[in-house]
């Protein structure tokens, strides 16, 4: 789809809009009516003008965000192509040119952020027509979607308190393989790394296995030390219980181009670099030396995270909110850029 073809055609139909309204203002009355008549005919002219004008700017900015949605789009489109160019070079022989790229996917994702920022304003400000916004396809193609569950369902689902942990019905050997093969879990996580890299497959892959899971009315087990393994943590320990650490050192391994090995949370603290809170992405971890959690949504806005974490033997694994307040002081958040692109 061109969006900006789509943005000029919105624009170019809104002008006859702007026509009439110029046509109203310069229409006059006061030949035909005086007194309390003409007050009430003029009051409600104006309402209607105001109407009127709020209705055509509302327009133009809807195609304003339209043709946002181009550059984000072939910022997308960009990015896609500079990961296939840095996936296709030799690690060792092209260090300096792998780095390059990865340094400008960085920056075109950084972008995109700021892009989708201005659209969200733009759509905030539309109440009339926000709605119909909805119905635009908001990205085009399926590996270009943010996400690969619908975030409000799943949070929604977790909120109910309707879901039960794997290991609650039979604590002996309950896991996510009795209801999946092992070959039907790897094939959905295989699925997602075809379509995504880096930080969007860590996000992905973790929301693909919860999500399957929260599908039969159950989470993931928590497992105290669960997964933990002399290198890297497997599928199976996910389907079976990990804890926390174990949990995102799985998740972020789907999203490296190298074994990242299962780290504690001490060990995760020092990964990637300290980041403020307004400037963590999703894929990003917030940790501290008892726990961590991976970050699936930032909103700045309203100063909260969207995480998955293992939580507890209580919780299993779990997506909530968490506002910053209720981890300042105690959690760092990491940037792994550094991670995803090496």
């Amino acid at each position: 789809m061109d969006y900006s073809a789509a943005a000029q055609n919105i624009k170019s139909a809104n002008k006859p809009f702007e026509t009439m309204i110029r046509d109203i203002k310069n229409l006059s009355f006061d030949g035909i009516w005086s007194g309390s008549a003409h007050d009430t005919l003029t009051n409600n002219l104006k309402t209607s003008i105001s109407n009127a004008n709020a209705q055509k700017d509302a327009v133009n900015s809807f195609a304003s965000a339209i043709e946002k949605l181009q550059a984000y789009k072939n910022n997308k489109e960009s990015i896609e192509a500079m990961r296939e160019q840095y996936n296709s070079l030799d690690p060792e022989k092209n260090k300096s040119q792998r780095r390059t790229i990865a340094s400008n996917i960085t920056n075109f994702e950084n972008t995109n952020i700021s892009i989708k920022s201005s659209i969200q304003s733009i759509l905030d400000s539309i109440t009339r027509i926000s709605s119909q916004f909805q119905l635009v396809n908001y990205v085009p193609e399926e590996n270009y979607k943010d996400y690969i569950v619908d975030l409000d369902k799943l949070v929604n689902l977790f909120d109910s308190g309707s879901l039960s942990k794997l290991s609650d019905s039979n604590p002996s050997n309950d896991s996510l393989y009795d209801y999946y093969s092992k070959e039907q879990v790897e094939q959905k996580i295989s699925d997602i790394k075809s379509h995504y890299t880096g930080r969007d497959a860590a996000v992905n892959c973790a929301l693909g296995v919860i999500e399957m899971a929260a599908k039969v009315g159950k989470k993931l087990d928590y497992d105290f030390g669960g997964g933990h393994v002399e290198g890297v943590t497997g599928i199976d320990h996910v389907a079976y219980g990990t804890d926390c650490s174990s949990f995102v050192s799985w998740a972020i391994n789907q999203g490296t181009s190298y074994p990242f090995n299962s780290m504690s949370a001490s060990g995760l603290i020092s990964q990637g670099k300290k980041t403020n809170y307004e400037n963590a992405q999703k894929g990003d971890i917030l940790v501290s030396s008892e726990h961590v959690v991976m970050i699936v949504a930032n909103d700045p806005s309203k100063q909260e995270f969207l995480v998955a974490e293992a939580g507890n033997s209580d919780d299993g694994v779990i997506v909530k909110s968490r506002s910053y307040a209720s981890l300042c002081g105690a959690y760092q958040a990491r940037d792994l850029s550094s991670v995803y692109n090496s």
